[in-house]
């Protein structure tokens, strides 16, 4: 009997692979689908987040232009807003 017509853990010489380890490389093959889901989701939103803060930066100096007298609070709220979408990443990365 040729080698080539046998499933490959056959061809390559393992004659049966027994329930336990068909159910743990099954399972592990599940985690790595969901942490793989998990880092897409978090640079998703990392990625979100990092354009925000430069639209945040980029109206802060639009109006710094136009109301020079304001820019203490256009840096704190820019910055405040840019610090709370952090805290979001930081939190999302702890919870999944």
């Amino acid at each position: 009997m040729s080698s080539r017509n046998l499933p490959v853990p056959y061809a390559a010489g393992i004659r049966r692979v027994d329930r336990d380890t068909a159910r743990f490389v099954g399972t592990v093959r599940s985690e790595a689908v969901v942490s793989l889901t998990r880092v897409q989701a978090i640079a998703a939103v990392t990625q979100e987040a990092m354009n925000a803060a430069a639209r945040l930066k980029a109206q802060e100096a639009q109006l710094l232009k136009l109301a020079p007298l304001g820019e203490a609070q256009y840096q704190y709220l820019a910055d405040s807003g840019i610090a709370a979408m952090g805290a979001v990443i930081q939190r999302q990365g702890m919870l999944l």
